[in-house]
């Protein structure tokens, strides 16, 4: 279950703070968000993801290398949930992604992602399922615009993931700063 915290407020609309049973814990939203993200896209992936048609498909332009390596990896995206084909010229025409996702504005969304995949130099295996899914949750969880009031809700969804204490690639979700640690640091330990 979801640690007793006690939600007090908001930092710089991005951190929850929130007061545990031993002092004070600040809250990711954003990186509660990539987790859950990571974790329904790579559990619905057995079921079979349940994706969402876009209602205008989104038409990129693309260097020609890139695209003839998107068409080469359209099994793997679309089992990431997202269909692509070629359109003619360098135009790709993209008609789904997933649903989990909520994504409102699927045009940035989609530049930016094929972008990061196709041009970060650390993938070796290129459009590999559990880096697509990093990649997709990452970028999804950038949208999110933490709330205080869904703080509670999105704990919750948060403590029912199998690794609710950071994100696919390792940044917490949230961090806590117990009271002999703040009493050390006002002068007050013994």
């Amino acid at each position: 279950g979801v640690p007793d915290f006690r939600v007090m407020g908001m930092l710089q609309n991005r951190f929850v703070v929130m007061e545990s049973g031993d002092g004070l814990v600040l809250f990711d939203p954003k990186a509660a968000k990539e987790r859950i993200f990571y974790e329904k896209l790579l559990s619905q992936r057995e079921g079979g993801l349940e994706t969402q048609g876009l209602l205008v498909p989104v038409l990129l332009e693309m260097d020609p290398r890139d695209l003839d390596l998107l068409l080469r990896e359209r099994l793997a995206l679309s089992e990431a949930g997202i269909e692509l084909e070629a359109f003619g010229g360098n135009t790709v025409q993209i008609r789904s992604l997933p649903a989990c996702l909520g994504v409102r504005e699927p045009r940035p969304f989609l530049g930016e992602l094929l972008d990061e995949l196709l041009h970060d130099s650390a993938s070796g295996g290129r459009f590999a399922l559990d880096r697509l899914s990093r990649v997709l949750a990452k970028r999804a969880a950038l949208l999110v615009e933490p709330r205080l009031a869904e703080a509670q809700a999105l704990l919750a969804e948060l403590f029912a993931c199998d690794l609710p204490y950071c994100t696919a690639d390792g940044r917490p979700t949230l961090t806590e700063f117990g009271m002999r640690e703040l009493d050390k640091r006002f002068g007050l330990s013994k």
